[in-house]
């Protein structure tokens, strides 16, 4: 027994074997701990994870089991490190010891941290893909760029502070740059987040027939600065996407949606003026009759009235809806439908009429 303090109290590299035991075995602990304790803590909550009908946190366990192990370790091996009696000179080893623990830490927890970040990715691209659901598939990769970047910004400002420099003058010399960026780039954020307006409320989408202050065509690319859209005439309008944010946009294609897919048809029939009320009525009645009579013309919205005395005309308000949104089959079944009426009209009899002014001269006695 004396031969084992002896032992014990001897010294190699200057330092007591009992310490250097005690911390040989915090590392072996720390190995059973990280082999044995941590891989069941995992293991368990990966069962927990797989009774759920969602996948993201089976993914995120997966995804902090190496930084979290790799944790325990670092930990371990600083703890044991911590006991020893270790010199001050020509530099503090605690101190350096301390530093870089601190620094790992934080690395690991970035580590982790981005790990998950591409897992919350990829769910909200699933998400996004469902066109009924607010974010925009070109939404994702900026959320995902914008929390690396605070990662990386809370990892600078960590080991920046960890390091002993003060973070307070450059977070202020950063803001005051940051305030002359902004003005110089007003132009640009303006339309960056006008772009972020345009994908999270959905007005259009790419392939949308749309309509708006000075523009009409199809969505061709909805950029960060601009919405690209192919006009009738084959050319492309770029339009900055802090004006569309701020602009009244018809989106033409929504005739489609369910439970509509139809497009309007709206005008003034002018009958002369000669037109008796009893041929009125039955002209009236007549068209009526002949729209509600066709499968391509929709109940809904069906309107057909006597409305005015025009300064030149009886006017007759004829709206009704078509049942396709197809743009030549709308015309063949409106011209049907304008051939109908013209038919109608002629067969009772009555004229259509035109700009005319009839102008009385009373003699002078």
């Amino acid at each position: 027994m004396e031969t084992f303090n002896e032992l014990m109290q001897s010294e190699l590299f200057g330092i007591k074997v009992q310490t250097l035991s005690v911390s040989l075995g915090i590392i072996a602990a720390t190995l059973i701990i990280r082999g044995f304790i941590a891989n069941r803590v995992m293991d368990l909550l990966s069962r927990l994870a797989g009774k759920t009908e969602v996948t993201w946190d089976d993914e995120a366990i997966e995804a902090i089991r190496p930084p979290f192990s790799l944790f325990i370790l670092l930990f371990g091996v600083w703890s044991a490190l911590k006991i020893l009696p270790l010199p001050e000179t020509p530099f503090h080893l605690h101190y350096a010891i301390n530093s870089v623990a601190q620094i790992g830490i934080v690395f690991i927890a970035a580590w982790a941290a981005v790990r998950l970040t591409a897992i919350l990715e990829n769910e909200l691209k699933k998400k996004a893909a469902d066109p009924d659901y607010w974010l925009d598939t070109h939404l994702v990769p900026i959320i995902s760029i914008g929390l690396k970047v605070a990662i990386g910004i809370g990892i600078f400002i960590t080991v920046a502070q960890t390091l002993g420099y003060s973070v307070s003058a450059l977070v202020a010399s950063l803001g005051i740059g940051g305030v002359a960026v902004a003005l110089a780039a007003k132009d640009t954020l303006a339309n960056f987040f006008g772009s972020v307006m345009v994908m999270t409320d959905k007005p259009f989408r790419i392939g949308d027939l749309v309509k708006g202050d000075h523009f009409e065509g199809v969505v061709e690319e909805i950029g960060f600065r601009s919405t690209r859209i192919r006009t009738a005439e084959k050319t492309v309008q770029v339009v900055p996407n802090d004006k569309i944010a701020s602009m009244i946009v018809e989106n033409l294609d929504r005739r489609k949606d369910k439970g509509i897919n139809m497009r309007r048809v709206n005008f003034t029939l002018g009958l002369e003026y000669g037109t008796t009320a009893e041929k009125m009525e039955r002209c009236v009645n007549s068209l009526r009759d002949l729209l509600k009579a066709r499968p391509d013309v929709s109940k809904e919205g069906l309107l057909v009235y006597f409305t005015d005395f025009g300064p030149s005309s009886l006017n007759i308000l004829v709206q009704y809806f078509i049942t396709t949104t197809d743009y030549p089959e709308y015309l063949r079944i409106k011209q049907e439908i304008n051939l109908a009426i013209m038919r109608t009209v002629e067969e009772l009899g009555i004229a259509t009429a035109f700009p005319t002014q009839t102008i009385h001269l009373k003699k002078s006695e």
